[in-house]
């Protein structure tokens, strides 16, 4: 899913268009989100397991790399999985100097939530890259903390207009925040998504027999994983303590899935041992990558 190696980025480059000497409009500007084949593996046993690195571009000429390769770095192993208009200079903003976008890996998110974060404003994201089964039933749509992204928005969308007065208007930040602030019914979107695309070919005629179960498995994920990030954000819990109870959380959800599902028909969706795919998804990276 992921590399070692440091995030670049180019600050955008703007043209803004005439038309309102109060006023300066944002220039339109295609923003992309990438699927990479993954180099990384900090757990062999994983092996060639399906979950693909997501980095965005802007055609202004940024690059993001989401904790890993741009697509400038590895332009024939990428592939465009979703594409819209957006402001460079917001995104930009949103994604911060270090280019996390406010996410901390592992933590509160990975590589995917980090470009749907940047590309909020042009209602796009990740959810058609492999792996992103994984990672929105673990981390949502936008990664965890709600709340202080809806907040980095709006401080994001100040920056811009305060260099740029009404580049950005009331009403685009409002669809945003809207945007972000989906929650389940948001979430539950994608993972149907999912759902039809990874399981059902997988559970073939039996899909219908079990997609109640399964969808109760995803839903007590979904309440142990806010609950526990309720209880961090209160400072209850610590951070180690927050990601170990996470990782037995997704562990035990794949344990009562495998349950539900049996060994065999279970092993055609998850083909690793369930330990080994718990602790791939709360590997930490080193500090100097935070």
């Amino acid at each position: 899913m992921l590399t070692r190696r440091k995030f670049h980025a180019v600050l955008a480059g703007t043209a803004l268009v005439g038309g309102c000497q109060e006023a300066k409009l944002a220039a339109a500007t295609t923003l992309t989100v990438y699927s990479m084949k993954t180099a990384w593996h900090p757990i062999p046993d994983i092996g060639d397991w399906p979950l693909d690195h997501v980095a965005v571009t802007a055609s202004s000429g940024t690059q993001w790399g989401c904790f890993g390769r741009t697509q400038a770095e590895e332009p024939a192993n990428s592939k465009a999985i979703a594409q819209g208009a957006g402001d460079a200079m917001w995104a930009a903003e949103i994604a911060g100097p270090d280019g996390h976008s406010g996410i901390e890996f592992g933590v509160t998110g990975i590589c995917h939530h980090c470009a749907n974060r940047i590309t909020a404003p042009a209602n796009i994201d990740a959810r058609r890259s492999p792996g992103n089964e994984i990672a929105t039933p673990i981390f949502g749509r936008f990664g965890l903390g709600r709340p202080a992204l809806v907040q980095r928005i709006k401080d994001a969308a100040k920056r811009v207009n305060a260099a740029h007065p009404r580049r950005i208007s009331d009403a685009a930040v409002a669809a945003v925040v809207k945007r972000v602030s989906g929650g389940l019914k948001d979430e539950w979107e994608i993972v149907n998504e999912d759902f039809e695309q990874y399981l059902k070919p997988a559970l073939k005629d039996e899909y219908e027999t079990f997609k109640g179960d399964i969808e109760h498995v995803y839903l007590g994920l979904y309440h142990h994983r806010e609950a526990l990030f309720a209880a961090y954000s209160r400072g209850t819990i610590d951070k180690a303590r927050f990601v170990a109870r996470m990782n037995s959380g997704f562990t035990a959800s794949l344990e009562d899935l495998k349950d539900v599902l049996g060994p065999e028909r279970f092993g055609r969706i998850v083909p690793i041992p369930i330990k080994v795919a718990a602790d791939y998804v709360f590997y930490q990276l080193p500090p100097a990558y935070q």
